[in-house]
């Protein structure tokens, strides 16, 4: 192999392994673990900052949970998590 063209292919394989680093760095993604954050489940509570909508949380449906009219709460729904409190 030319010297220009293996110097190419470590270059290659140089570029690669700094590509892979910070794949292999990256923390866990995996929930099976009792260490999870307390606040991991509150992906909807930047909604609840929000004025109040005079709504609460309706689980009358197991798939899908909902915000319903309710005087004096704000609520927030995703999927089957819903999260509501007094305004």
């Amino acid at each position: 192999m030319s010297k220009p063209v293996k110097h190419f292919v470590q270059f290659m394989a140089l570029m690669a392994a700094l590509t892979l680093i910070p794949a292999a760095l990256a923390p866990s993604t995996s929930t099976d673990t009792p260490y999870v954050s307390a606040l991991a489940d509150l992906t909807v509570s930047p909604v609840l900052a929000a004025k109040c909508v005079n709504k609460t949380c309706d689980f009358s449906n197991p798939d899908r949970a909902r915000c319903v009219q309710s005087h004096g709460n704000k609520c927030a729904a995703q999927g089957q998590r819903c999260v509501s409190g007094p305004c």
